[in-house]
């Protein structure tokens, strides 16, 4: 068979070409002999301004497909190379598929390492992080776990500070359980520049709050205290008092009661003002919330009513400007129970009026009566 006549183009590698001079003239083809592209000339534009006409179809012999226009760019460290066996957790490092499919993953080291399933299924098994039994700032290793207080103590807290962010930067979302599980409570401080909104007090025999990180340095407190002891106050007279006809006199509890388990630890929840309990004959609410108030009074009388009265009062010992929750009658022996709202830094008291005659009341526990008046707190 006769050979035809061969026609051969102007060629050169990839390389060569980018760094050549010569212009090919119009309608002349180039064609690279490592990657297989061809470009036609114009007559005016060096080799790196003319467009491709033709990519080839086949691989090309020479240099990497992956560093080639062929895969329109894309890198070759984008790929595993065949030959590589390791997985370890090096820098530059990707997942490896293995032969059957699934990927390969080394064991993480840093916060952006992939992990192993094994490791997955263990960061998110809740666990206690710590139990302490004094005062203490929760700590990085805390997030997404449980923190347990233990101690005794009904006349102090144990108190946990929350850090900042610039000193603990826990994520946004993140969220920590403080449990007391002994007989006294735990207070939740957030430090200087955090805001902490919502319940702060993980209350005595396993009350717990959760704390949620909802801002840069603010917090949310989730009470998980239903069931728990509530904090209560109780004052108790001592003494007798001449109560006379005409208008109410405020009674003159002059002791706060410790001798049974009322909860008031570092007067978190109420106070007494400056002046003295016998003096100023009132309470503060340190918090706001829904509070039961309870009174009790022995007189000497042994029969006729009087007015037994609870009032929320503005100055020390008189009832100007008060306003009555409850105001009964009583006899010898009289009591009060009533359910309030009160806000934060509000006073309350009991103040008694007899019918027709002065009459005197006794001290608390005379005959097994009481003579008292004491504050609950029911809830936020």
């Amino acid at each position: 068979m006769a050979d035809g006549t061969r026609m051969q183009q102007r060629r050169a590698t990839e390389a060569v070409w980018t760094t050549s001079d010569y212009v090919l003239a119009a309608g002349e083809l180039g064609v690279t002999t490592d990657t297989g592209i061809i470009k036609i000339g114009n007559g005016t534009s060096p080799w790196s301004e003319l467009n491709i006409a033709f990519h080839s179809d086949y691989l090309p012999l020479l240099g990497t497909a992956a560093n080639s226009e062929l895969l329109e760019g894309i890198s070759a460290d984008s790929f595993v190379k065949v030959i590589d066996t390791s997985t370890a957790a090096t820098a530059d490092m990707v997942m490896r598929r293995l032969s059957d499919g699934r990927a390969k993953a080394a064991a993480g080291t840093a916060s952006d390492d992939v992990v192993n399933k094994t490791q997955l299924d263990a960061s998110n098994l809740l666990t206690v992080a710590r139990t302490l039994t004094a005062n203490g700032t929760f700590a990085l290793a805390d997030a997404y776990q449980t923190v347990l207080v233990n101690h005794s103590s009904l006349t102090a807290q144990v108190t946990m500070s929350i850090p900042q962010n610039a000193f603990i930067p826990y994520p946004i979302g993140a969220w920590i359980e403080c449990v007391a599980i002994g007989a006294g409570g735990v207070k939740i401080n957030p430090s200087g520049g955090v805001t902490l909104s919502g319940a702060s007090n993980a209350m005595p025999g396993y009350g717990a709050v959760r704390l949620l990180k909802t801002g840069t340095d603010a917090w949310f407190g989730i009470s998980l205290n239903a069931g728990k002891r509530l904090p209560k106050i109780r004052a108790v007279r001592t003494g007798t008092q001449v109560y006379s006809v005409g208008s109410p006199t405020c009674v003159p509890y002059n002791t706060i009661d410790s001798t049974e388990d009322f909860y008031n630890p570092d007067n978190e929840w109420f106070s007494i003002p400056g002046s003295g309990l016998s003096t100023a004959r009132r309470i503060i609410v340190n918090k706001s919330g829904e509070y039961l108030i309870g009174g009790n009074i022995i007189t000497t009388a042994g029969t006729g009513q009087g007015a037994f009265i609870c009032a929320k009062m503005v100055n020390d010992n008189t009832l100007t400007g008060a306003r009555y929750y409850c105001n009964i009658p009583a006899t010898a022996t009289g009591q009060f129970s009533v359910r309030v709202r009160l806000a934060a830094g509000e006073t309350v008291g009991a103040a008694y009026q007899p019918p027709t005659t002065s009459i005197s009341d006794q001290a608390d526990d005379t005959f097994g009566n009481r003579n008292d008046f004491t504050i609950t707190r029911l809830s936020d």
